[in-house]
């Protein structure tokens, strides 16, 4: 009598299935790994161009402060020449405070709205 299985029939075509599952599972599991590599390069990418943006944004945002003050003191400058000093930077600051609230409402507006 022969012991081995024949290569043909039921038990072969169970040992193959199993063959198969375990292939399928063993591709999808580094399939998976793999995946899960590149979205962290990407995020990894993704994360110095944010950075390089958020510094040029800082960098243009304390420009434009300096410009701001820049101008409001040639406002005030321009202004006491008719009315004094003091009254020339109370007005500005009083037009600036003005913007300021405004700005601030309507930010405040459109986070609501969205929330």
């Amino acid at each position: 009598m022969n012991d081995t299985p024949p290569a043909h029939g039921p038990n072969a075509l169970h040992g193959s299935i199993g063959e198969l599952l375990d292939k399928i599972a063993s591709d999808s599991a580094a399939l998976v790994r793999e995946e899960v590599a590149l979205a962290k390069r990407e995020i990894g990418q993704k994360v110095v161009e944010l950075q390089s943006g958020l510094m040029m944004l800082a960098v243009g945002l304390v420009c434009g402060i300096i410009a701001l003050m820049t101008f409001c003191g040639a406002m005030i400058i321009a202004l006491s020449t008719v009315t004094g000093p003091g009254i020339a930077t109370f007005v500005i600051g009083v037009l600036l405070a003005i913007i300021a609230v405004i700005a601030a409402l309507m930010g405040l507006a459109h986070v609501r709205k969205v929330t």
